[in-house]
């Protein structure tokens, strides 16, 4: 016997307007009605309500069509936008945070606002939607009445990965193309990255190779997205140099014709047999797709109504992206560079073709490791939804005497029970890497002062009982105390304390 309990939470009075103090501002906000729908059962090992794919269509659309649109903000405002509410965007910015990670959130929202309102051509139109998976009101009622956003849709609850990327791809956005930033992806700004004319304009050029239709490997695959992160290692070694022009409204020249731009890139796909994993063509992270070809993927498994393992949602999707013949592309921010010993601020080549990094290190919101997984993590999951599936699961049957565990779908427990065990993951994991965040706050500490003492002698004093600052000139050495006191109150990690993931990297005095 299956069961639904369909609950109705008000998220704000639904009789009534709330007031959000902000600065000098009193904001008014309209009152939310959000439906969520939540899935249980009991019996044998099945969890949810049997719904046909339309019937989930139209689940998801029915909670999204409560997103509102926040208050317009007052000019002088340090996060408003120029043209807001954009009513015809190419490209919308897709934010999605959970668990009370709004922190890391502020500093993303923040810094794509200034990216796009200072960097990027002017004229290139967007839109901005934000799905938070039940932080709290506390804590998006900040977010709500702080940034101009067309589509914000904060859940009472958990929903999930799955729900949270479907609702923002198919439900929420509005625009041909849509930028994946979840809430821990901050642009790359001076204190990180040099600011190169490509890097400025990361978006408009990957929108503009995007809108050229580009194929790989001779015109058998499709190149449907750009990622905007680390270099990936699936790049194929090639990399072609194209002459494009920018799709912006202003950006013109005399004769009314936009300029064109040479964008030099590589192409990444999904190479299963060589590479041995799922990756190439897909990731949640910093990342701008077309969102047309993403919904013909179709959506994303792991709702709260699906029987699905948690931790297998983004690589079953990327999968199924690889398999659709699409792929990346990756282009490139700055000329490539070797590291030199002697000199690594100078060469950074993991950035290349990043125009966003991860922050927010240690702090993961749900397992990625086996040895992390409370529930056993089933490989055949990546292949559910596709052709391949019952071959992969065959495979495991057989080898299930020589590696036991790999037959957990008879135990595996719904969504809903998956993502409170995700709960106690993240309390496990902030105590594991409490210590390591700590170091990291004592060298930012360290840093600060060490700045303080130095802006107390004179440029030429440092000059000489500072080896660094030997050849430098007094420009050089102001600008090195300045990049030193930026980066000690840079959301940006540290380099040395996190992995481009989050893992720590130890340290032996650790």
């Amino acid at each position: 016997m299956r069961k639904v309990d369909c609950l109705f939470v008000n998220v704000h009075s639904a009789l009534s307007i709330i007031f959000i103090m902000h600065g000098p501002r009193m904001v008014w906000l309209k009152s939310i009605l959000v439906l969520t729908c939540f899935f249980s059962s009991v019996g044998h090992g099945v969890h949810g309500e049997t719904l046909t794919e339309s019937q989930k269509e139209e689940r998801r659309a029915e909670i999204a069509s409560k997103a509102v649109q926040t208050p317009v903000l007052d000019i002088g405002d340090p996060n408003k936008r120029e043209q807001f509410p954009e009513e015809t965007p190419l490209v919308c910015l897709a934010f999605l945070s959970c668990c009370g990670r709004t922190n890391l959130l502020n500093h993303t929202l923040s810094g794509i606002i200034r990216h796009m309102e200072e960097d990027e051509p002017s004229g290139l139109r967007y839109e901005i939607a934000w799905v938070d998976n039940g932080s709290g009101e506390h804590m998006t009622n900040d977010i709500v009445g702080t940034y101009e956003i067309e589509h914000a849709l904060p859940l009472p609850k958990n929903m999930g990965l799955a729900f949270g990327m479907n609702a923002l791809i198919s439900n929420l956005c509005t625009a041909p193309y849509i930028l994946l930033l979840e809430e821990d992806w901050l642009y790359l700004d001076e204190v990180v990255a040099k600011q190169t004319q490509e890097r400025k304009s990361a978006i408009a050029r990957s929108l503009a190779l995007l809108m050229t239709h580009p194929t790989a490997l001779s015109g058998t695959k499709k190149i449907i997205g750009v990622q905007l992160r680390d270099t990936p290692n699936t790049i194929d070694g090639t990399w072609t140099k194209v002459d494009l022009q920018l799709p912006v409204d202003s950006h013109v020249d005399e004769d009314g014709d936009a300029p064109r731009e040479t964008i030099e890139y590589g192409v990444s796909c999904m190479q299963l047999e060589k590479e041995g994993n799922v990756w190439g063509s897909f990731t949640n992270g910093a990342s701008l797709y077309s969102r047309r070809a993403l919904i013909g993927v179709g959506r994303m498994f792991g709702e709260p109504s699906d029987y699905f393992h948690d931790s297998y949602v983004e690589s079953n999707y990327a999968f199924r992206v690889g398999i659709k013949q699409y792929c990346t592309a990756a282009i490139s921010m700055e000329e490539k560079c070797t590291r030199n010993l002697l000199k690594p601020g100078d060469c950074n080549p993991s950035i290349r073709t990043s125009a966003f990094q991860h922050i927010g290190g240690g702090r993961g919101t749900r397992p990625r490791k086996r040895n992390e997984q409370k529930y056993c993590g089933d490989e055949s999951w990546m292949f559910y939804g596709t052709e391949y599936y019952e071959q992969y699961k065959e495979l495991l049957d057989a080898a299930k005497t020589t590696e036991p565990g790999t037959q957990c779908s008879a135990t595996l427990p719904s969504i809903e029970e998956q993502l409170e065990y995700n709960k106690e993951f993240m309390e496990i994991n902030a105590q594991l890497n409490a210590k390591h965040a700590e170091k990291e706050e004592e060298m930012r500490k360290g840093i600060l002062k060490e700045v303080a003492i130095m802006r107390k002698y004179k440029l030429s004093e440092l000059r000489s009982f500072i080896p660094t600052f030997k050849d430098y000139t007094d420009e050089q050495i102001s600008n090195h105390i300045d990049k030193l006191e930026k980066s000690a109150l840079s959301p940006h990690q540290l380099p040395g304390y996190w992995d481009k993931l989050g893992n720590m990297i130890k340290h032996k005095e650790l």
